[in-house]
């Protein structure tokens, strides 16, 4: 019969018992919601401890971000992490919040964030900061550059259909490095140590 039990320890046993869930079919669907009930009860358990992540050789080597502000040094860390273990879509979208981030931040800096801003006050949707932001004295490589992370960005958070890969993020790294620490440097974010 196509019945689950669960046993005295909470595990799924075949047999007489409780009938499996509505849209499970066969045991092996209990089994993996099963699983995955577990899988998410540990990880959910768990306060502040997080898996290790390789910071100072991550994705974004830690020497370029760190000091700078808390909520960028968190959307870094989460970034690391993400690539570290295989989330490249998540990887893609947070990149391209940290590009978004520090280009406010650098409007900022120079007191000139109205240039950014619409007739509500609101800041500018990334696009068309990054139109404005080729008017700031940055590289021509990092003008470039903004475009590849937001695009890859849009595609992993919009794009239901198509999923980045290693291949996607380790293409934009080096222009993601580069636009990183000249708008880190722009904006004058590094703290002392």
């Amino acid at each position: 019969s196509n019945r689950l039990r669960e046993t005295p320890d909470g595990s799924p046993q075949t047999g007489t018992g409780s009938e499996l869930r509505r849209g499970e079919r066969t045991q092996s669907q209990a089994l993996c919601r099963y699983a995955h009930q577990k899988s998410f009860q540990q990880f959910s358990d768990l306060t502040d401890e997080l898996p290790e992540v390789n910071q100072k050789n991550g994705y974004l080597p830690e020497d370029i971000w760190n000091n700078t502000r808390g909520y960028i040094e968190k959307v870094c860390i989460q970034m690391n992490g993400s690539f570290q273990f295989g989330f490249y879509d998540c990887t893609a979208v947070m990149a391209r919040r940290l590009v978004e981030t520090l280009i406010i931040e650098s409007y900022e800096h120079l007191e000139r964030e109205q240039e950014i801003k619409n007739g509500d006050g609101d800041y500018f949707m990334l696009s068309k900061l990054i139109d404005q932001a080729q008017e700031l004295s940055i590289s021509r490589d990092t003008k470039r550059e903004l475009k590849r992370i937001k695009s890859l960005g849009d595609t992993s958070a919009h794009n239901r259909r198509v999923n980045a890969v290693k291949a996607d993020l380790e293409k934009i790294q080096n222009g993601l490095r580069l636009i990183v620490d000249e708008l880190v440097n722009l904006a004058s974010l590094k703290r002392a140590k």
